[in-house]
């Protein structure tokens, strides 16, 4: 599991697109935390490039409200309060700060994209603010 990280990267990097670039960096820092106990690498807040830590906050959320084989998909309120109590050790306090505020967003392009979306029981009303949950 801890190796998918190098391994993605090692795929990617080295390219002359800057697109793949950024993807090489996203595969391999999305799994390093805020507090640097992370992989591959246990970098350490800004240490770890924007990207990675954009993309850590959004492959939680999608691993969080999505269905797995080992478990049903949490709905909204349960992940977000999951997600919360990672924010300063597992996540940058202000990434996950900008992405609850667009949070409406993100639940309604999730479901653009997604072949299960949430059932109605999984939701919430739209946040006036992260703070009342």
């Amino acid at each position: 599991m801890r190796s998918h990280a190098e391994l993605g990267y090692r795929i990617l990097a080295g390219s002359r697109e800057e697109m793949l670039e950024l993807a090489a960096s996203l595969a391999r820092t999305h799994h390093e935390r805020f507090d640097g106990t992370g992989y591959p690498h246990a970098l350490r807040g800004e240490e770890i490039p924007l990207e990675g830590r954009i993309t850590a906050v959004a492959d939680v959320f999608d691993a969080l409200t999505s269905h797995r084989v080992y478990r049903p998909a949490l709905g909204i309120d349960d992940s977000v309060r999951i997600m919360l109590a990672g924010r300063g050790t597992q996540f940058d306090p202000r990434v996950l700060d900008r992405f609850f505020e667009s949070l409406d967003e993100v639940v309604a392009i999730r479901d653009e994209l997604t072949d299960e979306p949430l059932p109605a029981q999984l939701r919430i009303a739209p946040l006036a603010g992260v703070a009342a949950l």
